[in-house]
């Protein structure tokens, strides 16, 4: 029975802040206490604003009965729809992997769900996977194969075909290594090897062989993620030996990972031929060493060198508000730190590691093996953040050993400079901060941006002066790639641009904490468009009145109408507007 004071809670649950929830349904609480919630969810007296995260909560604490319910909304033409149908999703395969919780009844409607929007279809999935519904394999055969799915899809549907086991996983595995390119073997072999190690050892050294220059970081991945991986594939690639520019791709998505497991570097670097780690330095050499960089290195050249993408720098490290979180903010570090020790920090990374950047390296019962800095921790949970920046939840029922690690960014990762690139890349990180073109931004620019990876056709070739609308576009997040830009706020558009890309879609987001009106500065218009929240900016790129909350900033860049290859865009309040607001950065 509810009580009188959990009546009137329920009740301010349609008006009150979401802190309210987020206390009412702390951990604290056992799980049958979502029942109130699942009456008030299942009232329909919820205002639409609050539902999502009622059902986070719901998926997160609930029973079985209670995500049948769930489940039967977003199967349901007239329950679930658009992101709450997206948010449940995402929630039941979080309770099935975190909690070992599923929906009571039978499942296969969910089938219906891997034909609909394609957001929908990824997380519908993803979910198959989690629920291990071997009912739905032939579907997702077709999906894994197909020449119709994008990348990410099809790399979740072999994913679901693995985690439902290797009967249904196998003939897509094979089909794969027969006929198609380097990339899809590689994920081949990296679904194989959570299937048969051994086998998948073997076969990973034929394909890297000849590989040529496709990334192998889905081939290393699986290897370094589970218990005794890097050893096997060591001993293959010892006995057969790859060539030796497929081994320093192979270092640098181990250096990616924030790994640097010695039998398989040891093995890579020899096949690469180059040195496995730095020497050791005296401080006289450091000091030398730091006297060269202040003469001869060049900060615009070690700029570039930073932001390429073997280097990885921005996945770990923040810049002017843009870029990773697992390795300290680094817009202050030549302001704050000499040059010998930036020296120091790229050459030995392990020296001097803050607390807040320690790693933990968790070994699960089934001998998977994940590395982050810890993101959150409860009685079910541990999340980590890995050097990719991706978020890994690992159920705690799961852990058979768990241990303090070293630096996400690896020794021997400036192995593939030269010394005129690590002088260049030294100086300038030892100019962050300082005044002058690497100083502490000032004013709003945009320095996050997030890049359409995959555009589709229609959008790609249509017109600059169209009626194209941003609705148009894929909306779930794994179709848009994190890009930061320059120092001093410029994007490098000749970055973006490649031989089937000259049209890019840009976003970003900024948050209006008092309503007003925007204006966007660019310092370039030609063969740009610009919307905020989907509404198109007036000549002036000035907005209407902006309510508080999160706001979307979307550019279309015809690259091949552009007047420069790089792009700045300053935020500003419009003339006499009383908008104040902040540029969104982080990864």
């Amino acid at each position: 029975m509810i009580e009188a004071g959990q009546t009137r809670r329920l009740a301010a649950l349609t008006v009150v802040p979401l802190a309210v929830l987020a206390i009412w349904t702390s951990p604290c609480w056992g799980q049958g206490a979502v029942a109130p919630l699942m009456r008030l969810l299942k009232s329909g007296s919820l205002p639409a604003e609050r539902l999502p995260n009622v059902v986070e909560m719901v998926c997160k604490r609930g029973e079985a009965d209670d995500l049948q319910y769930i489940y039967e909304q977003v199967v349901d033409p007239q329950g679930f729809s658009g992101e709450l149908r997206l948010k449940a999703l995402e929630g039941l395969a979080a309770a099935a992997e975190t909690r070992k919780v599923r929906p009571t009844g039978l499942l296969e409607g969910l089938a219906g769900l891997l034909d609909d929007d394609p957001a929908t279809r990824l997380a519908a999935v993803r979910l198959a996977g989690a629920w291990r519904l071997e009912s739905l394999a032939e579907r997702l055969r077709e999906l894994a194969i197909s020449d119709d799915s994008d990348e990410v899809l099809a790399k979740a549907a072999l994913d679901a075909l693995v985690q439902i086991g290797e009967p249904a996983a196998r003939p897509v595995i094979e089909r794969l290594l027969a006929d198609r390119p380097a990339a899809r073997r590689f994920q081949a072999v990296a679904a194989l090897a959570k299937l048969n190690p051994d086998e998948a050892a073997s076969r990973a050294a034929e394909v890297l062989e000849h590989s040529g220059t496709a990334d192998p970081a889905p081939l290393i991945a699986a290897f370094l993620g589970q218990q005794g991986g890097s050893e096997r594939l060591a001993a293959a690639l010892a006995a057969r030996r790859p060539p030796a520019d497929v081994a320093k791709l192979s270092l640098r998505a181990m250096y990616a990972l924030g790994r640097g497991d010695q039998v398989l570097v040891d093995v890579l670097t020899e096949a690469a031929g180059i040195t496995a780690e730095p020497r050791a330095l005296t401080p006289d050499e450091v000091q030398k060493l730091a006297a060269e960089v202040t003469a001869s290195g060049d900060p615009a050249r070690g700029e570039d060198i930073f932001r390429r993408s073997e280097l990885n720098c921005f996945k770990c490290h923040a810049v002017s508000g843009a870029g990773g979180d697992v390795g300290p903010d680094l817009s202050a570090v030549g302001a704050t730190s000499p040059v010998d020790y930036v020296i120091n920090s790229l050459l030995f990374p392990d020296l001097a590691i803050k607390e807040a950047f320690v790693t933990r390296i968790v070994t699960t019962v089934e001998g998977n093996i994940f590395q982050g800095i810890v993101l959150d921790r409860d009685e079910t949970r541990l999340v980590l953040k890995d050097a990719t920046g991706q978020s890994v939840t690992v159920p705690v029922a799961d852990i058979d050993e768990e241990q303090e690690g070293s630096s996400l960014m690896p020794k021997g990762i400036t192995n593939f400079l030269t010394q005129q690139e690590f002088l260049d890349l030294a100086r300038f990180v030892s100019e962050l901060g300082k005044p002058g073109p690497y100083g502490i931004r000032s004013v709003p620019t945009i320095q996050r941006w997030r890049l359409l990876s995959e555009v589709p056709s229609a959008l790609d070739r249509s017109s600059g002066d169209d009626a194209t609308s941003p609705s148009e576009l894929p909306r779930h997040p794994s179709a848009w790639q994190p890009v930061c830009a320059k120092v001093a706020g410029m994007l490098p558009l000749d970055e973006l641009v490649t031989s089937d890309r000259d049209i890019l879609w840009l976003r970003a987001d900024v948050d209006v904490t008092a309503p007003g009106a925007l204006q966007l500065n660019l310092s370039s218009t030609a063969g740009i468009r610009a919307w905020i929240d989907g509404q198109p900016l007036k000549s002036d790129s000035t907005s209407s009145d902006l309510s508080r909350g999160m706001h979307e900033v979307l550019l279309r860049v015809d690259t091949r109408r552009a007047e420069s290859a790089e792009l700045r865009v300053i935020v500003d309040k419009a003339p006499a507007s009383t908008v104040e607001y902040t540029v969104v950065g982080g990864p």
